[in-house]
């Protein structure tokens, strides 16, 4: 039997489109389409409502996106925990909670400042939760990021005193020595006796921040708003409600700056050693206003009507 000649060979096959041969005899392969690439219009509304691959990341990427969890800088009102307090017994028709106890008294933090719930994140999963441990701090039957949060002692009218020794109370028991950021009413400036909030500023030697916050209406009672916490805000920000005539507070800002910047000089001057001794040489001094805090309408039975002449 002779040998297919080469013309021979080229009649018995089939060429294709696509450079590839096949004998005509034989059935040509069927070829599939190329596969589609996913759109961002295949997802509904542009959104994805479930995600199961998220256990198959990588511990790091989990991690970051845990973190993008935590709360936001928030800022926290501590205040002493009448519940626990013994003065309540002694006393059981004081309902106030900005009365002092006394030294070494027991504090915590309201949680109608916190919105009444703590972070989700520490109510996820266990995972959640270690990655939640690793930035926030229980502190006052609170979690804190002490990096973020700031702490806030409010000074009601007639109640500066008061506000501030509850501070020097937590100072002297060691119960700031974590905290970076401190609040407190402007009223506290005033406040009598041998201390004043220069001489806890100094001696407060972690604090890098000292916000003095301006209250319109300190003789209404605070309400709590679900899952909304408080936080800072700026006195001329065009969203804060506090104040109507913003040039006004806007001064009153800048001179109460001013002479609380003049204070902690010439408390630098008398006292070089123990400011030296701070980890942070001078604190920063800044006057801002509470975003997010609801107050009732109508004032409390602590202060009657027309008694808002400070105001």
């Amino acid at each position: 039997m002779s040998k297919p000649t080469l013309q021979e060979l080229f009649r018995g096959l089939k060429f294709h489109s696509d450079g590839s041969w096949s004998p005509r005899d034989a059935p040509a392969e069927e070829t599939s389409p190329p596969l589609e690439e996913p759109s961002i219009s295949d997802i509904p509304n542009g959104s994805l409502t479930s995600f199961h691959l998220f256990p198959q990341l990588a511990p790091e990427i989990r991690a970051k996106i845990w973190a993008l969890l935590l709360p936001l800088p928030r800022i926290l009102l501590v205040k002493p925990d009448i519940k626990t307090a013994s003065i309540r017994k002694l006393n059981p028709w004081l309902s106030e909670p900005d009365h002092f106890q006394g030294e070494g008294g027991t504090y915590a933090a309201s949680p109608i400042s916190y919105g009444g719930s703590h972070p989700v994140l520490l109510s996820v999963c266990r995972e959640s939760r270690g990655e939640a441990l690793n930035h926030l701090t229980l502190k006052f039957k609170a979690f804190w990021n002490l990096k973020t949060d700031v702490l806030y002692v409010q000074a009601n009218r007639f109640g500066e005193d008061n506000a501030l020794k509850m501070l020097e109370d937590m100072r002297k028991q060691g119960l700031l020595d974590d905290f970076k950021k401190l609040a407190a009413d402007w009223r506290i400036t005033s406040a009598k006796g041998p201390d004043n909030i220069i001489t806890s500023l100094r001696l407060l030697r972690n604090v890098s921040n000292l916000y003095f916050i301006l209250r319109n209406s300190d003789y209404l009672a605070d309400v709590l708003d679900p899952g909304v916490s408080w936080s800072l805000m700026e006195v001329n920000s065009p969203d804060q409600k506090e104040f109507p005539n913003e040039q006004a507070w806007c001064r009153l800002v800048h001179d109460l700056r001013d002479q609380l910047e003049g204070r902690v000089k010439r408390d630098c001057e008398d006292f070089p050693e123990e400011w030296k001794a701070r980890k942070v040489a001078q604190p920063v001094i800044e006057v801002r206003v509470i975003k997010d805090r609801m107050l009732r309408p109508e004032p409390t039975t602590c202060e009657p009507l027309g008694m808002d002449f400070f105001g």
